[in-house]
């Protein structure tokens, strides 16, 4: 079975809303969705479920990690570095003594996970854009772009007519991410946090058309909102936030595509 059919057979069973299981699980119901469809819109292929997302869905529904794998078609199941692999022994035992743990242990255990995978992470990210800035250098030029500019506007909500405030412009290297960006626009607030920070500036593509799990810039009335687009809903990364009804007087003024570093 894949991971989005365990959960759907589990909702149906137990009569629970994907808004319900959103929360239980910590995952958007933009990505149960996908996984219950088993396809990613963006790439049409279908959803690999990282050993994090396991692990919240298990948690969600009350169940072990030993009891959920072997329900999985192995082939989805990847290992922390995204490389494709089978349960080996070691990992089952590494899974059994994680269960005699107690509520304590396991808790310390996945704090120093979860900070070991953003750290390694993060570390992928900036020797990659490292890597990426190299192969520019050795081509003996780092091609760089003007972007339209519209300031700090963009999450909380600001008292501003976007179509009439232009802060100015910005430079940056193009790339893959970028290039079809038609402007930049800066993140304020923490609603989007931890995938955009207060401070952060983010490229858009100016586009009404938006699928279910894209994030986007939306404006209603004088307010600018960065938010994820839900099933009539705006989402909120930070769970602090509830979303936000879409309705009407929502207008979706682009999608974004890449964060500035």
């Amino acid at each position: 079975m894949t991971l989005g059919e365990i959960i759907s057979n589990y909702r149906n069973v137990n009569q629970i809303s994907m808004d319900e299981f959103a929360k239980l699980s910590d995952l958007s119901k933009g990505y149960i969705s996908m996984l219950e469809k088993n396809k990613n819109p963006k790439t049409n292929k279908p959803i690999v479920p990282s050993m994090d997302t396991i692990w919240k869905v298990s948690r969600a529904m009350n169940m072990e990690l030993d009891e959920i794998f072997p329900l999985l078609d192995k082939d989805l199941i990847i290992n922390i570095s995204g490389v494709e692999r089978e349960i080996s022994e070691f990992d089952q035992k590494i899974l059994s003594d994680f269960h005699e743990l107690d509520i304590q242990g396991q808790r310390v255990v996945q704090f120093i996970l979860e900070n070991e995978l953003s750290r390694v992470r993060q570390q992928k990210k900036s020797e990659d854009r490292i890597s990426e800035l190299q192969r520019c250098i050795d081509s003996d030029s780092i091609p760089t772009r003007i972007w339209p500019y519209y300031g700090k506007n963009a999450a909380a909500g600001k008292s501003v007519v976007f179509s009439d405030v232009m802060a100015g412009t910005k430079e940056y290297p193009v790339t893959d991410e970028n290039k079809d960006a038609d402007f930049a626009i800066g993140v304020s607030g923490n609603s989007m946090e931890p995938t955009f920070y207060d401070g952060d500036i983010v490229f858009v593509k100016a586009t009404s058309h938006m699928e279910i799990g894209d994030i986007g810039i939306f404006r209603r009335a004088d307010e600018v909102y960065i938010k994820e687009i839900g099933n009539g809903v705006l989402i909120s990364h930070n769970e602090s936030y509830m979303p936000i009804k879409l309705d009407s007087e929502f207008i979706c003024i682009g999608k974004v595509i890449g964060k500035a570093e």
